[in-house]
């Protein structure tokens, strides 16, 4: 894998935690950051193309021992999920980096549009 296979999101400066942010570009990459997860568009390539297809962007977020998904919708509404797949409100220690992500999502929607 290599930095063409996905995009690192900067991260605030606030959150005293060690995490990353990626935007993956495909299902390999994307396996690649978070292999071990329960999410089905890991366990599946169809599963990945079926959401990307419709326009769903995934942001995955890495700490040491954390991984979670934040998908955004074409209307960037968003979903997130704990490595075990369960929804959730917000994501623990990192309170509304789904927001604080959110202009950078649209700027690599509007990229990616552009190509």
């Amino acid at each position: 894998m290599n930095d063409k296979d996905y995009t690192e999101l900067s991260i605030p400066k606030k959150f005293t935690h060690s995490i990353k942010a990626y935007i993956p570009h495909n299902y390999d990459a994307g396996l690649s950051l978070v292999n071990g997860t329960k999410w089905c568009i890991v366990d599946l390539e169809e599963h990945w193309d079926a959401y990307t297809q419709r326009g769903v962007t995934f942001v995955y977020l890495v700490t040491d021992t954390e991984k979670y998904a934040i998908a955004y919708s074409n209307e960037l509404q968003i979903q997130i999920f704990d490595q075990n797949d369960v929804v959730l409100s917000e994501i623990p220690n990192f309170p509304n980096i789904e927001y604080i992500l959110l202009e950078s999502v649209k700027e690599y929607k509007y990229n990616k549009r552009q190509l």
